[in-house]
């Protein structure tokens, strides 16, 4: 039993919340879960009259941190029970609501994300025209005019023949290099069509059974022809011409191959083009009347500067022949799909005497 005195202590260093201490459990910091199993709610002061709790803190609940009031752990909270709560003034007035976030460790779906297809033409239509057209006048009006000064100035016919033959295939390198500069701008890759592969690629798609239709037979068979028939050509020129062979084959290698870099600059190029503003149907028959108003033009030129006789039925009928091959070179790299088989159309009828 306490003495007088010692009671007399007491209530001199009582303080007056003193008396609520028995009533409120003490508590106990708890650093995790695993304690919390350990600690057990104090006795209240009814019960047990010592103020010494049943469960002692240990070394880490000691030195954990004191838990901020309010605060509780993420992974205890509902959040269904959580309320949506409008963010702006417009979905306060609309009524719509934002959804609630969604804690890192949730499932994420894991359906694919379809992105979209960028733009198959990446520059305007004027541009497209322009890179059209001065590879074209290129090819096409510089050769003409050099050999007008070149007649004016009256040289021989081997030379005219000498130089226009370089003039044609500088012109040709510079206009295709045009067209692929062009073509990289404007599309973002390579002129890959005019890969040889193409074929190939176009063969197995008729052997798979995938367009098995007479567009895609009849352009290897004009594909095939072309070759056939050059080969044809440059033997027999070989065996007839001997010597003479030497400068008259190369002569129709650039001959052909200034032709071909026409009809890809127009079938390929502008056709593309067009196909990425208007429907294919409608860029292959602009793409046609665009390329056999070229072709005549061209063909017009060279006869003007060949100075032949009467010349006039020439210019009429090179008009209507190129007009017909520009609508069907334009029109089978429509249903074929290769732009190969339209060059080849055009270069064999070159071979076979239309001049186009």
């Amino acid at each position: 039993m306490p003495s007088r005195r010692d009671r007399a202590k007491n209530d001199a260093t009582r303080t007056p919340l003193a008396d609520l201490a028995p009533s409120i459990p003490e508590r106990v910091v708890v650093a995790d879960e695993a304690d919390a199993t350990v600690a057990e709610p104090m006795r209240s002061a009814n019960t047990d009259p010592s103020p010494v709790a049943t469960a002692i803190p240990t070394e880490a609940a000691r030195s954990a941190p004191p838990p901020r009031p309010g605060a509780r752990k993420i992974r205890d909270r509902d959040q269904s029970s959580t309320p949506f709560v409008p963010r702006t003034i417009a979905e306060m007035q609309s009524g719509v609501q934002r959804t609630a976030a969604v804690e890192p460790d949730a499932i994420e779906d894991d359906s694919p994300i379809i992105e979209e297809s960028p733009p198959e033409l990446f520059v305007s239509p004027r541009t497209l025209f322009i890179t059209t057209f001065v590879p074209f006048v290129v090819l096409a009006f510089i050769p003409a005019l050099v050999d007008l000064l070149w007649r004016g100035a009256g040289l021989s016919r081997n030379v005219r023949l000498a130089f226009d033959f370089v003039v044609t295939l500088l012109c040709s390198a510079a206009a295709f290099a045009l067209l692929v500069r062009g073509w990289r701008t404007a599309f973002h890759a390579a002129p890959t069509e005019l890969h040889p592969r193409s074929v190939l690629d176009l063969w197995e798609l008729r052997a798979s059974g995938e367009r098995r239709d007479g567009w895609i037979t009849g352009s290897l068979a004009i594909v095939a022809g072309f070759v056939v028939m050059l080969f044809f050509i440059i033997l027999l020129t070989f065996v007839a011409k001997g010597l003479s062979a030497t400068y008259a084959v190369p002569y129709l290698i650039v001959l052909l191959l200034s032709k071909a870099v026409g009809a890809t600059i127009f079938v390929g190029y502008l056709q593309r083009g067009l196909s990425a503003i208007v429907s294919p149907t409608r860029a292959a028959l602009t793409t046609g009347l665009l390329y056999g108003v070229a072709l005549a033009i061209w063909n017009v030129a060279t006869i003007i500067a060949s100075n032949v006789d009467n010349p006039a039925n020439f210019i009429l009928t090179y008009v209507v022949i190129s007009l017909v091959v520009a609508f069907a070179t334009a029109w089978i790299r429509l249903r074929s799909t290769s732009l190969i088989a339209a060059i080849a159309f055009q270069l064999l009828l070159l071979l076979l005497g239309f001049s186009v």
